[in-house]
């Protein structure tokens, strides 16, 4: 088999530049070299390898030989091993895979880089001995890193950490390239496990690391998520598993980056060295935050959307005054590479931002905003719209601007947008629009966010004309509409959920006994648990302000053009189908698509069957009494009803509804 591999081996790599090498050295020494090395002279495999660093056929011909007979000869003693450094047999082995590493990890010199042949021609040698590689990974992985380190010797600390984790690291980055070797350690059922184990250790300051181990794990994740050689569906769930399992431990580790914001200067983010180490942690970051939501979760519940928020604030002010300050100063010009890695730094932060407002809703939008997520985006925009191939950074900040303009119908997104200097600045952001005329797709983006904005401030105002109001969330108050004016009256808090307010201990007594008990339970439950800890609220979830401003808003949306949409609902009823004789039309308003709510003069509402609206959250409300109440109303009257999907997060549903019955009394008219 060694021989077959030898012969080979001979037609993967030729000879580099110093190829007359083996002539200058005496072949009886490489000889000699490689008899000793084979029989366990770890002095004789290094030799080899400073030799082979100048003549890379000595990889081939003479060391690869040792390599595999060193893995495959002692892996099958470590089954019955337990000691992280087995006698003898240890060293050995982990040199043969420095020097395997050394072989194939890839060079960033493209002249250093081995064809698609020559790779295709490694793989095929090293699959021939894979089993005993990854025995030699798991077996460190399991003696090393699975133990506390109170229980590691002072040998073991100094001598694993600082040399052994980096050639374990430094062989999966290597073998993880070659898409056979990557597919075939995932078959291995405890790979991704494992795998998911060393990367969480690697980042644990409390053990002793070498700088490269990080950046090893970090490509050869990405090279694993990245392959196509095997379905990520099936090893996913196993990298999720063990996060998940983890999470208390990994989510700080992964966090901790950012957290020391404020503490990065100018060097962080204006040279190549710092913009890559950051990379390399945001790379790390997404890696972990997106095998599942229960762990992205998990980071929003220490604050990761207020820290990564702060952190691109930070990034995207060197971005914006280092170009500037670059082009008619010079202070902080910055070059090509280290612009496109500052580039790739602004979006890997602002797409968790966009990912967890996905899963989550506005909760994490809110976070994002009162840490000043919205001036930084626009200095990226203004900054990188300039410069060409930035695709990546402007799909983030289209997907964030779309996303404030959507979660703008929740009152706490229109307080945090209000407090907000920019929202003020007019002509700051009438600068942003004209600079990024030159791209469609993020001009329109921005244009329809401050149409939103303004439209939904002034409805902000206007409802904010009843904020001396008090509410009482007694359904038996003896304020019959819930709305206390006199100011001087002190307010409850339910001390349980912190939500439900009442004016006087005994509405708080009759609203205990008559159903806030249970309502009580879910939402204190609900806040516990670390799983939806983040989820955006459903209608049970809010707190009566924020429902009346929903309820509010629908009205003034209705009313702006109630002559329209009693039109359009007529029409719809003229044509009605007599086979729907139990079943009736009633406006719809979809809240969840920016584009059709971003002009006040649009019309946002269409006409929907009843049994549509109910199946869309049946526990809303009582279908048949709602359709006994339309069959009376009058053609020439309101509707009395209409039906209002609001944007979610995905972890609850893609939106929660809302049926609001449009009672007299209501705001009508110009509002």
């Amino acid at each position: 088999m060694e021989n077959m591999a030898l012969e080979l081996s001979v037609e993967l790599w030729p000879a580099g530049p110093n190829q007359d090498m083996t002539s200058q050295v005496s072949q009886a020494l490489i000889q000699r070299l490689q008899s000793r090395a084979m029989d366990g002279d770890e002095d004789a495999m290094m030799h080899l390898g400073n030799l082979a660093t100048k003549d890379r056929s000595i990889y081939q011909n003479i060391l690869l030989p040792v390599v595999f007979h060193h893995t495959s000869r002692t892996a099958s003693k470590l089954v019955h091993s337990t000691e992280p450094l087995p006698p003898v047999i240890g060293p050995l082995a982990f040199v043969a895979m420095n020097v395997l590493g050394k072989v194939l990890l890839p060079s960033y010199l493209e002249q250093d880089r081995p064809s698609d042949t020559a790779k295709a021609g490694y793989a095929l040698l090293v699959m021939e001995h894979l089993k005993g590689i990854w025995t030699w990974i798991r077996h460190f992985i399991t003696t090393v890193v699975d133990v506390p380190i109170a229980h590691l010797d002072l040998q073991i600390r100094t001598e694993v950490h600082e040399n052994l984790e980096l050639i374990v690291t430094r062989v999966l980055a290597a073998l993880m390239p070659h898409g056979p070797l990557c597919g075939a350690f995932l078959i291995y059922p405890d790979f991704v496990l494992s795998l998911t184990r060393l990367n969480i250790h690697v980042i644990d300051s409390r053990y002793r690391h070498d700088e490269s181990s990080e950046k090893n794990l970090a490509d050869a994740l990405t090279f694993i998520q990245s392959t196509n050689e095997y379905d990520p569906r099936d090893w996913r769930p196993y990298m999720a598993y063990q996060y998940e399992k983890m999470a208390d431990i990994a989510a700080p580790l992964f966090i901790e980056p950012f957290t020391r914001g404020i503490q990065l200067g100018k060097k962080d983010f204006t040279t190549l060295d710092g913009t890559m180490r950051l990379l390399l942690s945001l790379f790390r970051f997404r890696n972990f935050y997106s095998v599942s939501q229960y762990v992205t979760a998990r980071l929003l519940k220490i604050g990761a959307a207020r820290w990564i928020a702060q952190f691109t604030y930070r990034a995207s002010s060197y971005a914006h005054f280092g170009t500037r300050m670059g082009e008619h100063i010079g202070e902080l010009r910055m070059d090509l590479p280290t612009r496109f890695g500052l580039t790739g730094v602004l979006c890997c932060s602002l797409e968790f931002i966009n990912d967890a407002i996905q899963w989550f809703g506005y909760t994490v939008l809110v976070q994002a905003l009162q840490s000043g997520i919205l001036s930084a985006a626009v200095k990226c925009a203004t900054t990188f719209i300039r410069f060409p191939q930035q695709d990546g950074t402007l799909l983030q900040l289209i997907r964030l601007f779309d996303n404030i303009s959507r979660f703008s119908v929740y009152l706490p997104v229109m307080k945090a947008l209000s407090k907000r200097r920019l929202i003020a600045d007019k002509p700051r952001f009438e600068e942003c629009l004209e600079i990024c005329q030159v791209d469609q797709a993020l001009y329109s983006s921005l244009a329809r966010l401050h149409a939103v904005m303004e439209e939904r401030l002034e409805i902000k105002s206007a409802f904010e004309q009843l904020d001396s109001v008090k509410f009482c969330e007694n359904g038996k108050c003896p304020h019959k509409s819930s709305i206390i004016d006199d100011v001087s009256i002190l307010m409850q808090r339910c001390s349980k959920c912190k939500r439900a307010m009442y004016c006087s201990k005994q509405c708080q007594k009759a609203a205990w006994r008559h159903g806030h008990r249970a309502q009580c339970l879910h939402d204190t439950t609900f806040l516990k648990n670390d799983h939806f800890s983040f989820v955006s609220f459903d209608i049970r979830q809010m707190t009566k302000h924020q429902l009346d401003f929903t309820h509010f808003l629908v009205r003034r949306y209705y009313y702006e053009h109630r002559a329209q949409n009693i039109a359009l609902l007529h029409h719809r009823s003229a044509n009605y189908d007599k086979f729907l004789a139990n079943d009736a039309y009633i406006l719809r308003f979809d809240f969840r698509n920016p584009t059709s709510v971003a002009v006040a003069s649009e019309v946002n509402a269409k006409p929907a069957l009843l049994s549509e609206c109910w199946t869309e959250n049946h526990e809303l409300f009582d279908f048949e009494q709602v359709l006994e109440e339309l069959r009376w109303w009058k053609m020439d009257e309101d509707p009395m009803y209409v039906f209002a999907v609001f944007p979610d997060g995905e972890e609850v549903s893609e939106g929660f509804t809302l049926l609001t019955r449009l009672e007299d009394g209501d705001v009508q008219g110009e509002a």
